[in-house]
């Protein structure tokens, strides 16, 4: 979209439009990668510590910043609340094919360290890709359960036009509509190796409908408490 290269905006006029907001409560960094360049993001977020900034903030980064205890401090000492995380997958095969440069290892290991710096990780999934299988979709709820991951978002494999994925497929008759309106990341478009577009459908639905049984039942044990009473009927329900 912007020509394969990174344009970053002065540290100071970034500094600069913060001390200008008024009453923020929060602030988020539309980055697709607020990482990118390590040290510019550890000079902002020192600016930040600095003017005394009292509100919290959020941006999008890869997991592999759990490495970087420099950078991870200064986050939690700049009151970094959120992390989004495109995981993609916790399917070793789907991670190569994706060019991840990632294990699912270290994805765990990830997301216990962003906890223990007291932020919360918004896992990001995409599901139908040629080595994803329906066991290996559903194993990615299971282990977003068991990771605790804070808030969780699932999108269907989607070829967007222009894409080196969106011409292999349309070359090899993969592609069944180009009806753009479709191309929102919750519709499937292709077909799929290991599922039927049927399939594939149905199970992002199914994925979306325990997804959301569970943020009920959150709100429900921070209303009423019912984690300490009903839980057990709950899990069965959602497995």
């Amino acid at each position: 979209m912007f020509g394969r290269k990174y344009r970053f905006r002065r540290k100071d006029l970034v500094i600069e439009e913060i001390k200008n907001l008024k009453r923020v409560e929060h602030v988020f960094f539309y980055d697709d990668n607020f990482a990118a360049d390590k040290e510019r993001a550890k000079i902002l977020l020192e600016k930040m510590i600095k003017i005394n900034f009292k509100g919290t903030w959020s941006t999008q980064v890869r997991i592999d910043i759990y490495k970087d205890e420099e950078l991870l401090k200064l986050m939690q000492k700049s009151n970094c609340s959120t992390l989004y995380i495109g995981f993609e997958s916790i399917n070793p095969e789907t991670l190569k094919l994706y060019k991840k440069g990632i294990t699912t290892a270290q994805i765990e290991e990830g997301i216990k360290i962003l906890h223990k710096y007291n932020i919360k990780v918004h896992g990001m999934f995409v599901i139908g890709a040629d080595t994803d299988t329906r066991e290996s979709i559903l194993a990615t709820l299971d282990f977003s359960k068991k990771m605790k991951i804070d808030s969780v978002q699932f999108l269907i494999l989607t070829s967007a036009p222009g894409s080196k994925i969106f011409q292999e497929f349309l070359k090899e008759g993969r592609i069944f509509t180009t009806n753009w309106d479709y191309y929102d990341g919750h519709h499937v478009v292709f077909y799929s190796k290991n599922m039927s577009p049927f399939e594939l459908q149905r199970l992002a639905f199914k994925l979306f409908g325990r997804l959301l049984f569970l943020q009920r039942c959150y709100k429900i044990f921070v209303k009423t408490g019912l984690d300490k009473c009903n839980y057990s009927f709950l899990r069965d329900k959602v497995n």
